[in-house]
């Protein structure tokens, strides 16, 4: 479980100015059943925070846990 968590956190891959910093805050991994989502599953997750007060356009950002991979899951817009 670790080496993965540590491939998703080193293969986020951020597009857009360097202006906003946004981080990682949150996440979770291996989701037992802390957290349910609409359709009543327990889905991994995680939170990023804008740590400005300036907005950010996510477009153009993504996530993996896959290093050969890396534009593997876009974050919607």
């Amino acid at each position: 479980m670790i080496p993965r968590l540590l491939t998703l956190l080193l293969i986020v891959a951020l597009g857009g100015s360097g202006a906003a910093q946004v981080v990682i805050n949150e996440f979770v991994a291996e989701n037992g059943a802390s957290a349910t989502d609409e359709d009543g599953a327990n889905p991994d997750w995680i939170e990023l925070l804008n740590t400005t007060a300036a907005d950010v356009n996510l477009d153009g950002w993504w996530l993996s846990d896959d290093p050969a991979v890396p534009m593997k899951w876009r974050i919607p817009a």
